[in-house]
C-alpha cells in the first residue's frame, strides 16, 4: 500500500529523494569523502547548470522573479538577519560588496542605515541589465551611489580595487567547493576595509556546514545564527525541508593584516 502510495504521489518521490540526497551529503562529508567527490568533479572541467548565466538567466525572469518565491523563502528575512548582526558586531554597511545581489534587495534593505556606497555583483546579465535600467528610481539612490557587474564570484575584481566595509556572500558559496569557498574569501579579503568584515549566508546542509568549519579554521569567527521560517505551524526545531531551509549566517574577519590588491 505504501509502495503504490508513493508512485502515485510524485510530491512524495521528490520529498524522499531529497531525504535520501541529504542522508547521503552528510555521511559523505562526514568521513570527508565529500571533498574528494568535489576534487573529481572539478577536474573534468565541465561546467555544472548553475554555474552558467544562461541557467540563473532562465530562474531568475521565470519561477525566481515572484517576490520570496511565493512566500516560501524570505530574501527580506536573510537581509534583515544579515543587517542586524553586522550592527550588533560593530560593522560599518557604509559601504557594501554584494556578491551573488540578485536583485538588489539587499542595499534596498540598507537604504535607512547609512549606505553611501553599494556594488552588486551576479553571475545572470539579466538581474544585472534590469537592475542597471531600473535603480535610478530607487530610493536609496538619492543617497548612495550604486553600481552593478555581471560577474561569475570566482572571476570578479573590485573596480579600481575599491575597498569595502562589508563583503556578503549571498547564498553563493553553496555553487563552489569547500576549498573554492575558502580559496574566494582569501582572494577577496585584499578588498576588505582594515576591520571590514565579511558576512555569509547559506542553507544548512551537510557541505555548506563543512564549508563554515572550513572558514572557522582560516578566518576569525566573529558572531553567526541559525534560523529556519515556520509557515505551517510552530514546530520550533530544525528540520530539512528544500522549501522553506534553515539558513546560516556568519560573520568573518582576516585572520592576519592583510594588503590591498597590485
Amino acid at each position: 500500500m505504501f509502495g503504490k502510495a508513493v508512485k502515485e504521489n510524485p510530491i512524495m518521490i521528490i520529498s524522499i529523494q531529497n531525504k535520501i540526497r541529504y542522508w547521503m551529503r552528510l555521511v559523505f562529508y562526514g568521513i570527508g569523502a565529500g571533498f574528494i567527490a568535489e576534487t573529481i568533479k572539478r577536474r573534468n572541467g565541465n561546467k555544472q547548470k548553475h554555474e552558467t548565466a544562461d541557467y540563473w538567466n532562465a530562474e531568475l525572469s521565470g519561477r525566481m522573479s515572484t517576490p520570496n518565491l511565493n512566500g516560501q523563502i524570505s530574501n527580506a528575512m536573510r537581509d534583515q538577519t544579515s543587517i542586524v548582526l553586522l550592527k550588533m558586531c560593530g560593522a560599518s554597511t557604509n559601504s557594501v560588496l554584494d556578491v551573488g545581489c540578485g536583485f538588489g534587495d539587499l542595499v534596498q534593505a540598507l537604504s535607512n542605515d547609512g549606505i553611501e556606497r553599494y556594488v552588486g555583483v551576479d553571475l545572470s546579465d539579466y538581474v544585472i541589465e534590469r537592475s542597471n535600467s531600473e535603480y535610478a528610481n530607487w530610493p536609496v539612490a538619492k543617497h548612495c551611489n550604486l553600481s552593478f557587474h555581471q560577474a561569475d564570484l570566482r572571476e570578479f575584481s573590485s573596480p579600481d580595487n575599491e575597498l569595502f566595509d562589508v563583503i556578503v556572500f549571498n547564498e553563493v558559496l553553496k555553487y563552489v567547493t569547500v576549498k573554492e569557498a575558502v580559496g574566494q574569501l582569501k582572494r577577496y579579503q585584499r578588498w576588505l576595509k582594515p576591520n571590514g568584515m565579511f558576512c555569509v549566508n547559506i542553507t544548512n546542509d551537510p557541505k555548506h556546514r563543512a564549508t563554515f568549519r572550513a572558514l572557522d579554521d582560516n578566518f576569525v569567527w566573529v558572531y553567526g545564527m541559525i534560523y529556519q521560517q515556520r509557515p505551517s505551524g510552530p514546530r520550533f526545531r530544525l528540520t530539512h525541508n528544500n522549501a522553506t531551509p534553515p539558513y546560516q549566517v556568519g560573520l568573518f574577519k582576516p585572520l592576519h593584516k592583510y594588503s590591498q590588491a597590485a
